[in-house]
């Protein structure tokens, strides 16, 4: 099943993002929202940031948000983004998640959390939902790679190079701790 994200940008600040790809687009009072399908690798959570709103949503309801006020602005389906979107989210979603790192080191064993424990890391975004969480648990660089090579039950090169180059995105200012 997809998932959605809506990117709410203030339209005196859309001229700052000419990049964003075709895909849906609403307006609604001085806001235009940019639906797009969340890519399989990210596991993204409602934020604001830099006056950016993101949504998320387990479907498009175009008939609930025009009964909300939302006028259709750009008469498309909802696209993946393209590359240059992807990474100004990832980049978003990034700051989020480091501002939200708590540092108690407890890790919510939510629904999904289990399930990585108990069946192992399967997907791209088993590995993306496995690294956040144990970075806003307050876990290190290091403890983070022991969990993941214990726990990986299939061996992928893929995995591998994901688990590093996102890991080293949410540690990069130097939170090597143990």
């Amino acid at each position: 099943m997809y998932r959605y994200f809506m990117l709410m940008i203030p339209s005196d600040k859309l001229k700052a993002y000419p990049f964003l790809s075709k895909t849906a687009v609403l307006k609604k009072d001085n806001f235009f929202m940019f639906v797009y399908f969340e890519p399989f690798d990210l596991v993204l959570k409602d934020m604001i940031t830099n006056n950016i709103i993101v949504k998320i949503a387990r479907e498009f309801d175009l008939k609930h948000l025009t009964a909300t006020k939302w006028t259709v602005a750009r008469d498309y389906p909802p696209a993946l983004p393209d590359d240059v979107t992807r990474r100004f989210i990832s980049r978003l979603d990034t700051k989020a998640t480091q501002a939200s790192r708590t540092g108690g080191h407890y890790l919510q064993l939510d629904r999904g959390m289990i399930d990585i424990l108990t069946n192992g890391l399967y997907t791209r975004r088993d590995v993306t939902a496995f690294v956040k969480a144990l970075y806003i648990a307050g876990y290190g660089y290091f403890d983070t790679l022991r969990l993941f090579t214990n726990i990986t039950r299939v061996y992928s090169e893929d995995f591998a190079q994901h688990f590093i180059k996102y890991a080293d995105e949410l540690y990069r200012n130097g939170d090597l701790k143990n």
